[in-house]
């Protein structure tokens, strides 16, 4: 995201990117944030660390939904 931001002629440091980033997230996504702020070095890691692991949780609580869901239908 920084070497997009720097194609359009500005210059954002990867540090703030991720902690902008961490800031305007769903209130859902609270125990992640605060999970990845002390897992992580937030000076050192890339966005795209971040985002990633925001996926990966985001999916698996997607499919936690889908399976409490199916066997809720069952019954």
């Amino acid at each position: 995201m920084s070497s997009k931001a720097a194609s359009l002629g500005s210059i954002i440091e990867e540090q703030r990117i991720v902690k902008k980033f961490l800031s305007g997230l769903p209130r859902r996504f609270i125990h992640m944030v605060a999970s990845v702020g002390q897992l992580v070095d937030l000076k050192t890691v890339a966005f795209d660390d971040v985002v990633g692991r925001i996926k990966a949780y985001e999916e698996r609580i997607k499919d936690e939904e889908l399976q409490s869901d199916n066997q809720g239908n069952k019954m």
